[in-house]
């Protein structure tokens, strides 16, 4: 796992070294983002679901279009159909996967202060686990985070067709339909109430699939990855927290475009964590997508012009938290040992068996 701390730690290191300032060079974040598309989009047999999303392309016939397409996640599956038709391999979609991610990452994160720390924060969970592994959710996380910055620029009627084209690649991205009448009436009350129908069929979608009976068994009968959940959520929730006492109200004056987006998240930082309690397969499966948010308001920290020293303490506080945990995840999950150690990539040929 040697690879993954230097990489976790020179992201953190880059992150310090920039914060604060008004102008962060965006060449340095543009390299950054494409040197992680490759290293997680040339990765070579990593990741717990490399072998179930191999699976899914074997079992496409590659003589015949359409021929093996579920109704559940309908562009995952014509994209491998499509792959397999044209004679490509598998290891394509991968590649197609980290374009597809990071381009959302890096169109979400450039609208915000340090983009470099967004993408450190990143880094320990959510690209571990989506474009690391979880291809559809990553597919569908990408498109999430262009449709994220459709809504902060109000462009409802997009960002709503953009959400609905990332639950056909992912279908637990239907819920954040909800956020369209939230963040459009300003995160009131009403707003929540009207947007709870949205979220509750959304996860009634999601939690339907087969997908999600698999995961769910990982998680609560073979109590395999339940007590993960609580401690990846509960990275979130001092999060969430500290945005509420200290960063909201100068949020909203210094950056009133993306309050109301961020705001309406922050919620929902807090709220995965004692959810995690109760229904583990869920907080983790949508906390993933959360952690960009998470990022996005730690990078923020060191902006804030009256509680500059306390946010400076904050951010390297996070950045241990964030260490902490990755590092003892590492060491404590089979799943990381098993799945992610060592790496092995095919970015100069098959590996046979090249590591790194």
């Amino acid at each position: 796992m040697l690879l993954y701390f230097v990489i976790m730690l020179s992201l953190f290191a880059m992150a310090w070294s920039v914060k604060g300032r008004s102008e962060v060079p965006l060449a340095w974040f543009r390299y950054l983002v494409c040197l992680m598309a490759v290293f997680t989009g040339f990765r070579y047999e990593i990741g717990c679901d490399y072998n179930t999303y191999k699976i899914h392309f074997d079992m496409q016939n590659p003589h015949e279009l359409f021929e093996n397409i579920n109704l559940i996640d309908p562009l995952y599956w014509i994209l491998i159909d499509l792959l397999s038709y044209m004679g490509l391999w598998y290891e394509l979609l991968n590649i197609i996967t980290a374009i597809v991610f990071f381009f959302g990452l890096y169109l979400f994160a450039k609208s915000f202060k340090n983009p470099i720390a967004i993408l450190a924060f990143s880094f320990p969970v959510m690209i571990i686990a989506l474009p690391m592994s979880a291809t559809r959710q990553a597919l569908a996380a990408g498109i999430l985070m262009v449709g994220f910055k459709f809504l902060m620029e109000r462009k409802y009627v997009l960002y709503a067709a953009i959400t609905v084209i990332a639950s056909q690649f992912h279908s637990s991205a239907l819920v954040f339909l909800g956020l369209l009448p939230v963040v459009s009436f300003g995160g009131t009350l009403l707003s929540w109430i009207v947007a709870s129908p949205i979220l509750i069929f959304g996860l009634l979608r999601a939690v339907g699939t087969a997908e999600f009976e698999i995961a769910n068994e990982r998680y609560i009968i073979s109590s395999n990855d339940a007590a993960g959940a609580i401690y990846r959520t509960f990275l979130l929730f001092p999060v969430g927290i500290y945005y509420h006492v200290y960063m909201k109200r100068i949020w909203a004056i210094e950056m009133p475009h993306s309050f109301p987006l961020i705001n309406a998240m922050s919620y929902l930082l807090i709220a995965l964590f004692p959810l995690a309690f109760f229904y583990p397969t869920i907080a983790d499966r949508y906390s993933q997508y959360f952690f960009i948010v998470s990022a996005i308001i730690i990078a923020k920290m060191p902006y804030i012009g009256d509680l500059r020293q306390k946010n400076d303490n904050a951010f390297v506080v996070f950045m241990l938290m964030f260490s902490v945990f990755f590092v003892s995840w590492s060491a404590l999950s089979w799943q990381i040992q098993e799945c992610y150690n060592p790496y092995e990539s095919w970015l100069f040929g098959f590996p046979s068996h090249v590591t790194y």
